[in-house]
Formats: C-alpha cells, sequence, structure tokens
C-alpha cells in the first residue's frame, strides 16, 4: 500500500489502480463471470474429446468420432431440456452449474453405450463437487432429464407437438 501511495503521489490512488487493472484484464483476454451449466459442458466435451483422442492411438475399442459427436449433441439436448423445462431441479437449491454439465454429459454417455473409461474420465470434475451429496444431486439432476427425454419422446411419438 506504501508503495502505490508514494508512487501515485495521492492520498486516494485506488480508483485508478483498478481501472488500470481492468485495462490490463482486458488485454489479456481474461473476463470474470460465473460460467453456466452450458460453457462447463462444452468444457467437459473437450477434455474428454481430448482424452479419449490420445486413448484411441492406442486401443483400437476407442469410441470413435461419431460416437463423440452424438454424445456432443445429446448432452446438449439433455442440458437445454432440464434448463427450459426443469430448472427447479437444475438450478436447486446451491446446486453448482457443474452440477448440471455432469448430468447431462453422463446421462447422454449412458444412453449411448459409452465405455466405460469414458465415465471415469469425469472423475477429476466430481472431485471437483466438494459436497458429499454431490452425487445425490447428479443422479436427481439426470433422473429429471432424463424424465423430460422420455416425455418428449412419447409426446413426439403420439404425433402431438413437442414442446422440444
Amino acid at each position: 500500500k506504501k508503495l502505490v501511495l508514494e508512487v501515485a503521489g495521492s492520498s486516494r490512488p485506488w480508483a485508478a489502480v483498478r481501472k488500470k487493472e481492468l485495462a490490463i484484464l482486458r488485454h489479456l483476454g481474461f473476463r470474470a463471470c460465473t460460467p453456466t451449466a452450458r460453457d462447463l459442458l462444452d468444457r467437459l466435451l473437450r477434455d474428454s474429446e481430448m482424452s479419449l483422442g490420445k486413448r484411441s492411438l492406442r486401443d483400437s475399442s476407442a469410441w470413435d468420432a461419431e460416437s463423440y459427436a452424438k454424445c456432443e449433441k445429446l448432452s446438449g439436448f439433455l442440458l437445454e431440456l432440464g434448463v427450459c423445462y426443469d430448472p427447479e431441479a437444475i438450478y436447486g437449491p446451491g446446486r453448482p452449474p457443474l452440477v448440471a454439465a455432469l448430468a447431462s454429459l453422463l446421462l447422454a454417455l449412458l444412453a449411448l453405450g459409452a465405455p466405460r473409461r469414458c465415465a471415469e474420465a469425469l472423475q477429476n470434475p466430481l472431485r471437483l463437487l466438494e459436497d458429499d451429496s454431490a452425487g445425490a444431486a447428479i443422479t436427481e439432476v439426470a433422473e429429471a432429464m432424463r424424465q423430460r427425454w422420455c416425455q418428449e419422446e412419447r409426446r413426439a411419438a403420439s404425433g402431438g407437438s413437442g414442446s422440444a
């Protein structure tokens, strides 16, 4: 503090310091914001794609690019269904957006019959959820997404106009 006061030559330099800090952060492309569940899902998908790509070089039974693309689309769709039609489950009490992102990705992996190692690759993001009830929250959100998905499939099969 003393250094800033001496260099600035003013007794109230903090407004100028904050302004310069923000200018530096903007120049560096730093954006201070809260990521959405979609932002986190996109990051999880990018990370898993790199992880699976590295494994496919060594493993002939690796998930192919077409399966990965299906998973990407399905997990995004499931997340949108949840956000639009069951926001109480997605944004439940104190629930971080990572819960919805993980739930949609895990449900998509399960629905598409992904190899077990695909779900196991999500252990690091799961550890970020420090709460002991995180597993239950992910299960609850995934179940809400699954139920809405089934409801939309029944509506489409009966010829009714779908809401999704």
